[in-house]
């Protein structure tokens, strides 16, 4: 039954969403350019944007609460509607991107076929079950279209990123382009800016937030070609990076002095060091986000954290359990912190990423850090680095998607240059690949036998 409703919402939201597309002044602008043949990719972000804009409206004004059985959205009704939407919206953006750098690769010469990007059937899902544990239908609804702008929005951003590495691995020339939009938030303006790919492209540049109207393109193009030898730059320098690797001595053998000063030289680059002005952690996960429930916030876990009064931890649960909503009600399931003072009161929510948050800079001492990991991972890297060479933050603590809680504090012998050793041997020992299982096994191994004075509860 559920799902025959799913069926005859989303042939409804299809029907409007088909009309309004059909009216639309900028895709039918965008369509006669491309016809034309004077499309540029960033109308391609345009184009992906007003899409989505039109497929929120669509949702937002056909789906009632009261077309939902006990006025609640289910997971397979939210799945019944979405993902064959978004699936056409994914083929008509990636069809676009493809159809105006094809006509850009011909006016230069280029003979590289578009690649198309990979369809994100699990960031949808978890989208999805983002909206169906919803207490109320028209918050569900609200996060539904919100959820169908944003995503197709980014299967732009996903052509990009694809064709830039693509073309960059095929000796092109790339650069990607983010130019903010009206009004943009402090964020994005800082992203603004043109980056030439791989090196000086920020890891941020193709990520977006609600109603961003940013637009992310970018620019492929030959070397120059030197007239004598008709030989792309790219070309040439490929050749003279190999004529110079060739005419480098081979290694030599170092003493038992200077292999252990060379040893030393790696571990310091290996030590926990942090940006203090920005103040990033975060979670290094591949797993899928969880959805966060009332059940989860109502069980969050009661730990009794070293150095604390029995009423200042169960202070810190009430704080977790407020956490967790501000996570799912106002950020999508995300990553939230809470920063407490001396005297555990939480300053305004910091709202971060699926699988980060910054700070900037900190103010005051003894600080109390929350935050939590959609994913249900423990300790990150990026934490303990944050934890280890912050000395304002006495604690951090996870509080997972799921409600479980670790923590970490520091005890009055706590020592950052042992921790920042430990952790860099390990390193050298431990990491071969910078897998997410080899980080993990990491850092249990080093909370469980480190010698610095840190506390773990798991």
């Amino acid at each position: 039954m559920a799902e025959d409703i799913g069926i005859e919402l989303h042939d409804k939201i299809k029907q409007a969403f088909d009309v309004r597309c059909e009216k639309d002044s900028t895709l039918t602008r965008i369509k006669r350019k491309i016809e034309n043949g004077t499309a540029t990719m960033e109308d391609t972000s345009v184009y992906a944007r007003r899409l989505g804009e039109l497929l929120r409206k669509s949702i937002e004004s056909t789906t009632k609460p009261d077309d939902l059985p006990g006025e609640k959205m289910y997971f397979n009704i939210a799945q019944s509607i979405l993902e064959p939407l978004l699936r056409n919206n994914y083929d008509d953006v990636n069809t676009i991107c493809e159809e105006v750098q094809s006509a850009l690769d011909t006016k230069k010469g280029i003979g590289l076929k578009p690649q198309k990007a990979d369809f994100p059937a699990e960031r949808i899902r978890a989208a999805i079950g983002g909206a169906a544990v919803k207490e109320t239908a028209e918050h569900a609804i609200q996060v539904l279209g919100r959820t169908a702008e944003n995503i197709t929005g980014s299967f732009q951003t996903d052509y990009i990123k694809k064709n830039a590495e693509f073309r960059n691995k095929a000796g092109l020339n790339c650069y990607i382009e983010r130019k903010d939009g009206h009004n943009c938030c402090d964020w994005c303006a800082k992203l603004s800016g043109k980056y030439r790919y791989p090196d000086e492209v920020p890891k941020d540049v193709y990520r977006r937030h609600d109603n961003c109207t940013c637009d992310v393109s970018y620019v492929s193009e030959k070397g120059r070609q030197n007239v004598h030898s008709k030989r792309w730059a790219n070309e040439q320098a490929k050749a003279q990076r190999i004529a110079y690797a060739a005419s480098l001595p081979k290694p030599m053998k170092l003493t038992k002095a200077e292999a252990m000063a060379k040893e030393s030289e790696i571990l310091a680059q290996r030590r926990l060091t942090y940006d203090r002005k920005r103040g990033i952690i975060n979670e290094k996960s591949n797993k899928p986000i969880i959805a966060i429930t009332n059940s989860a916030i109502q069980n969050v876990q009661y730990v009794g954290i070293y150095g604390y009064t029995e009423e200042q931890s169960k202070a810190i649960q009430r704080q977790h359990k407020e956490l967790l909503k501000i996570a799912r009600d106002k950020n999508n399931n995300f990553e939230v912190a809470l920063v407490l003072n001396n005297n555990l009161e939480a300053g305004n929510p910091l709202f971060g990423r699926d699988n980060d948050v910054e700070f900037g800079l900190l103010n005051g001492t003894n600080l109390t850090i929350l935050h939590n990991h959609p994913r249900g991972s423990g300790f990150s890297a990026n934490d303990l680095k944050f934890f280890c060479q912050c000395d304002q933050v006495k604690t951090l603590t996870i509080v997972k998607n799921n409600g479980q809680v670790e923590y970490i504090t520091k005890s009055e012998s706590f020592n950052p240059k042992i921790l920042s050793l430990e952790f860099a041997r390990m390193h050298k020992k431990m990491i071969k690949k910078g897998t997410s299982d080899e980080y993990d096994k990491l850092i249990n191994k080093l909370l469980v036998t480190t010698k610095s004075g840190v506390i773990w509860n798991e």
